[in-house]
């Protein structure tokens, strides 16, 4: 094989990787946030059943209400870290397509990646990303502590 023929399958091999890592970001995030959000949820729906069962942590007590809030809360800390390594990955192979895009021997022949890729719209799409997965984890950890103070039904 030529060396161009390498760089091309190189090429093709880094667009599947892309579509593979895009894949599982989306996938993580389709299932992963419902299903923190879902564990939170019941939670706070077992309320009436949980809120009266309680620990003793220390000095501190929580009821297990909170305990199931926090878990769904929890749960989300490894969703975030796979969701961020993957789009981490994404974006390494991204880098590596408009390399090769860039080559002499390439330009205005393979130009996908470069014509689909702005820096500014993978800094908004990171920061929403973020902005939920915060906002979700901050919301579980309020309604955690909120909930271990609510009268005893």
């Amino acid at each position: 094989m030529k060396d161009e023929d390498l760089v091309f399958e190189d090429w093709k091999m880094t667009k599947d990787r892309i579509k593979h890592f895009d894949d599982v970001c989306v996938r993580i995030r389709i299932g992963g946030v419902p299903i923190a959000s879902a564990i939170i949820g019941a939670g706070l729906s077992s309320f009436e059943y949980t809120s009266r069962i309680s620990f003793t942590i220390g000095t501190y007590n929580i009821n297990a209400t909170s305990i199931v809030i926090l878990f769904g809360t929890f749960y989300l800390l490894p969703i975030f870290a796979l969701d961020m390594f993957h789009f981490y990955l994404l974006l390494v192979s991204v880098k590596h397509a408009r390399e090769i895009e860039q080559r002499e021997k390439f330009k205005n022949k393979l130009q996908i990646t470069t014509k689909l890729t702005s820096p500014a719209l993978t800094r908004i799409h990171t920061g929403i990303a973020v902005v939920i997965y915060v906002g979700i984890f901050l919301t579980g950890l309020a309604l955690a502590y909120a909930v271990n103070f609510l009268p005893k039904t």
